[in-house]
C-alpha cells in the first residue's frame, strides 16, 4: 500500500471535489480592562481581580436575580415537569434526525469518492444525497448498534466493578478509605489502558466494515466479519495508515489552538460590544430585566457565530479528508 500516494490523492480530491464538503460539514454538525470612560472599571489587589460595574447596572442585575427567584418560587411543579417532558421529546427528535443525517452523510462521502475513483465521475450534492439516502445508511446504524452497544455495556460494568470498593467503603464509613481509593486506582488504570486498546482496534475494524456495508453492499454481520478478515490480511499497511491519520489529526488539533483563542477573543469583544449596545439602548424603552435578557441573548449570538462557523467549516474539511483517505485505503487493500 502506497500511503503517500493515498494521502496526496485524498488531498487532491478534497480541493477538487467540493461537493464533498457539504457532507463533511454535516458530519461535523452531527458527530456534538482597563478603566475607561465607559463606566466599567477594574481594580486589582488580593488573590483575584474585581470588576466593578456601574451602580445602575448592578441594581438591574439584582432586580433580575430577585425576579427570577420569585418566579421559580411561584412556578407550578407540574408545569416544570411538563416543560421537561416537552424538552426531552424535542431532544430525542433532534437526536434521531441528527443521527440520520450523520449516516446519510457517511454513506454519501464513501460512494461519491468511490464513484470518482472507479468511474471518474463527479456528482452534484443533490445526487450525493440520493446516494446517501439508501439501505446502506440504515445498515451503518445497525452496525454501530451491534458493536458499540455491547461494548458500552461491558465497559460500564467493568468500571462499575472497579469503583465498587470505593462505593462500599464510602457507604460504610461515610467517606472512602485510603485503601479503597488505592484499590480503585489500581483497578481503573488497567481498564483505561484496555479501553484505549479496544477503541483503537474497533476504530480500525469499523472503518473497513463500514465500507464493506456501503461499497460492497454486504450485510451487517458479514461486513463486520469481512472487516476483521481484511484487517488481519493487511494488518501492517492498515495500522500504518491509521497511525498516519491519527498523527495528522493531532497536528491539526495543535494548529487549531491559536485560531480558537483568536476567535474567542474576537467573539468576546464583538459579543460584549453588541450586548452593551443592546442593554443601554433598551434600558430607556423596556424594563431592566428585559434589557438584560436581550443584551445577554444578542451578545451571545455573535460570540457563538464567530467561534462556531469557522471551526465547523474546518472540521467539515477534516471529516471529508479522513473519510476520503480511508475509502482510498480500503480500495487499495
Amino acid at each position: 500500500m502506497n500511503h503517500t500516494r493515498i494521502l496526496k490523492r485524498a488531498w487532491d480530491i478534497l480541493w477538487s471535489y467540493r461537493e464533498l464538503w457539504i457532507f463533511g460539514i454535516l458530519l461535523a454538525l452531527t458527530s456534538g480592562g482597563g478603566s475607561g470612560g465607559n463606566g466599567f472599571s477594574y481594580r486589582g489587589g488580593g488573590n483575584a481581580p474585581t470588576f466593578n460595574l456601574p451602580p445602575d447596572v448592578m441594581r438591574d442585575l439584582r432586580m433580575l436575580g430577585r425576579g427570577m427567584q420569585d418566579w421559580f418560587s411561584r412556578a407550578d411543579v407540574g408545569a416544570f415537569i411538563g416543560l421537561g417532558v416537552v424538552l426531552l421529546c424535542l431532544v430525542l427528535i433532534l437526536t434521531i434526525l441528527s443521527r440520520g443525517v450523520n449516516y446519510v452523510s457517511q454513506t454519501a462521502l464513501m460512494r461519491m469518492v468511490d464513484g470518482l475513483e472507479a468511474r471518474g465521475e463527479k456528482v452534484s450534492w443533490r445526487e450525493g444525497f440520493r446516494l446517501g439516502w439508501s439501505r446502506a445508511a440504515w445498515r451503518l446504524f445497525l452496525l454501530d448498534v451491534l458493536v458499540y452497544l455491547p461494548l458500552g455495556i461491558v465497559f460500564i460494568g467493568l468500571f462499575g466493578c472497579a469503583l465498587l470498593p470505593l462505593i462500599v467503603s464510602a457507604a460504610a464509613r461515610g467517606e472512602p478509605s485510603g485503601a479503597a481509593v488505592f484499590g480503585a486506582i489500581v483497578l481503573i488504570l488497567p481498564l483505561i489502558l484496555l479501553a484505549v486498546i479496544v477503541s483503537a482496534a474497533v476504530s480500525l475494524v469499523m472503518n473497513l466494515a463500514r465500507r464493506q456495508c456501503v461499497l460492497d453492499e454486504k450485510g451487517v454481520v458479514e461486513s463486520l466479519r469481512l472487516g476483521v478478515a481484511l484487517l488481519r490480511q493487511r494488518f501492517g499497511d492498515l495500522v500504518i495508515m491509521w497511525l498516519i491519520l491519527i498523527g495528522l489529526m493531532i497536528g491539526y488539533s495543535i494548529l487549531l489552538i491559536p485560531l480558537v483563542f483568536l476567535l474567542m477573543g474576537v467573539g468576546a469583544l464583538v459579543g460584549a460590544g453588541v450586548g452593551a449596545a443592546v442593554y443601554f439602548l433598551l434600558r430607556g424603552l423596556a424594563a431592566s430585566t428585559s434589557a438584560i435578557l436581550f443584551a445577554i441573548f444578542f451578545g451571545l449570538a455573535p460570540f457563538i457565530a464567530i467561534l462556531a462557523i469557522p471551526l465547523t467549516f474546518l472540521e467539515g474539511l477534516r471529516q471529508t479528508y479522513y473519510s476520503t483517505a480511508w475509502t482510498l485505503a480500503y480500495r487499495e487493500a
